[in-house]
């Protein structure tokens, strides 16, 4: 997979005539935001003081007119403008599908689909069963000869309830990047990676007996993730030294939390985002590196690590 750097290079070079045209739609959009924004207050100014000079237009029929007027230009400009799918979708198309294709030109890319949500329930990295849950940004694709690997963004959410009799509010379960690699081993037992400090009840739970902890042996590894089991043996060959080495790179990378799961033939990575990884805003320039930078970072990082165990598993 190619580096960062190399990602930079094209994004100056190669895809900054896109980029370029996409920003222009942007500030296009902010244009007619502020001139409608001035339209509004000038009405909203003009509207006040015609009322309140005019005793005879001061009832509430033309109170009710006034403020539907304003409305009803407040929902064109959220409508026309601040919702413009026009744009978020050129910038799909122009952009993001071109970093797609440069991890792997093979690779597809469907905007509007995601990961679906029995892959985060199966991956059992986490200890509620998502019943809201929405994604975009999916891509797909093969690594090496026959290790299929799929990914998008994830938002899923549940109900946290003080007590059987309340509603309960909707608590987000995990919000970012979520991916998945097909490996061609099966795993005997079932292996998670999780930060430090967090126990096996984060983890959702099985029917068996529960993972336990597995000792690394590794300072620095253990400082920053816990290795839990049904199968010490099998986790001590897939967490190898080179995989701990890149899984700490990984994290010193993020802030965010970042957790692992090997089940079945599945390698699960859960990347968490506060905020949405490719969701252009309307008021902040394009023409940003550090935004495609942090996604490609995460994507190059996972797949360093399913590399890695691929590597440790066949030798």
């Amino acid at each position: 997979m190619k580096t960062v750097d190399q990602l930079k290079d094209y994004f100056n070079n190669d895809l900054m005539p896109e980029v370029l045209q996409v920003e222009g739609k942007r500030k296009g959009i902010v244009l007619r935001v502020v001139l409608l924004g001035i339209g509004l207050v000038a009405i909203l100014v003009l509207g006040t003081l015609v009322l309140s000079s005019n005793p005879d237009l001061n009832t509430w029929g033309w109170k009710i007119l006034y403020l539907l007027t304003v409305g009803g230009l407040g929902f064109i400009v959220y409508r026309e403008i601040l919702n413009n799918r026009d744009f978020y979708n050129d910038f799909k198309t122009n952009v993001i599908e071109k970093i797609v294709k440069f991890i792997d030109p093979s690779f597809t890319y469907i905007s509007h689909k995601y990961i679906q949500p029995t892959q985060l329930v199966e991956s059992k990295l986490f200890n509620h069963l998502p019943k809201k849950y929405k994604g975009d940004d999916y891509a797909t694709g093969v690594l090496g000869r026959n290790t299929k690997v799929e990914f998008s963004e994830v938002v899923a959410r549940h109900r946290h309830r003080l007590d059987d009799n309340s509603k309960g509010d909707w608590t987000i379960t995990f919000k970012g990047l979520f991916f998945v690699a097909h490996v061609e081993k099966t795993f005997s037992g079932q292996t998670f990676v999780i930060p430090a400090g967090h126990g096996v009840e984060t983890l959702m739970a099985g029917s068996g007996a529960p993972p336990s902890q597995v000792p690394t042996g590794n300072g620095d590894f253990d400082n920053v993730f816990t290795v839990f089991s049904t199968n010490p043996a099998e986790a001590k060959t897939l967490v190898s030294p080179e995989v701990q080495k890149h899984l700490v790179q990984f994290r010193s990378h993020r802030n965010n939390d970042v957790r692992f799961s090997f089940i079945g033939s599945k390698i699960n990575v859960a990347v968490f985002h506060e905020k949405d990884l490719f969701e252009p805003e309307i008021f902040k320039t394009l023409v940003d590196f550090s935004i495609i930078e942090e996604y490609y970072d995460d994507l190059y990082q996972a797949i360093s690590v399913v590399e890695s165990i691929d590597r440790s598993t066949k030798g």
